[in-house]
């Protein structure tokens, strides 16, 4: 099977702009129909996948996911954007005998869990929120397997912690901390430092948006690492980016 993976480095400016490059190809390819997956590898045993998908009066849009690997164990955050893209990354694993424990939805739109369905299918235990769980079945879609409870949770061993810091982008919006990488996944609740807007608010809180910011940048002071549900990486000034773009949306009438 063809292989998905770059590997840049941004530990030094020359390697981010090769890094950028790559990501550049790959968007080329996905968007001539070529490829609609993407992994890169951050890390030792951390990887960013992105899918896409043409969302109506915003065209085409990547999501970013991870794909943290400790031996032959792997779990994913956040499952790419539809069944068939998250097929193609079981499919991946398996060509490398990883074994998938589990996955982290971190709200219930198609981006975060859009391939819960092949997942089930697949034997993985899945994991969202109750809350998740809840409005998903609402809204006619496929639930995780499993619910967790209020609080922040402790996943893969440990590995993973998901946390709620309050609604923002929705009203169930979780995020997944990584302590052994020092790395955030903010989800759709974080913004990339290249958008000036909050996106797409519909199912959302603005209002809540800034202290949900706040209880992140009080509770990960150490990322080193923000990856938001769109958009370029970067590090905790994605956080402080969000939260000046939250208040002044906030400010706004509703």
């Amino acid at each position: 099977m063809r292989s998905l993976i770059s590997r840049p480095s941004f530990k030094h400016p020359g390697f981010k702009r090769l890094g950028l490059a790559l990501l550049a190809l790959c968007l080329s390819a996905a968007n001539a129909g070529a490829e609609n997956l993407t992994l890169t590898e951050l890390e030792p045993g951390l990887y960013q996948h992105q899918s896409f998908q043409t969302v109506k009066g915003f065209g085409r849009v990547s999501a970013n996911g991870l794909l943290l690997v400790e031996g032959k164990k792997a779990f994913l955050i956040d499952t790419p954007w539809g069944n068939e893209d998250t097929e193609q990354l079981l499919a991946w694993l398996k060509a490398r005998d990883f074994i998938l424990e589990g996955s982290l939805s971190t709200h219930w739109h198609e981006d975060r869990a859009g391939g819960l369905a092949a997942l089930n299918a697949a034997g993985v235990a899945t994991f969202a929120s109750a809350h998740t769980n809840r409005l998903l079945a609402e809204n006619g879609k496929v639930q995780a397997s499993h619910s967790l409870d209020a609080g922040p949770q402790l996943l893969f061993h440990g590995r993973v912690e998901a946390f709620f810091p309050g609604a923002g982008h929705s009203l169930d919006n979780l995020v997944a901390w990584l302590p052994g990488q020092k790395t955030l996944f903010g989800g759709c609740l974080v913004r990339s430092l290249e958008t000036q807007s909050m996106g797409n608010t519909a199912d959302g809180d603005v209002p809540a948006w800034p202290d949900s910011i706040e209880a992140l940048l009080s509770r990960y002071p150490g990322a080193a690492r923000v990856v938001p549900g769109h958009g370029d990486n970067g590090d905790i000034a994605l956080l402080r980016h969000t939260l000046a773009l939250s208040r002044a949306a906030a400010a706004k009438p509703q």
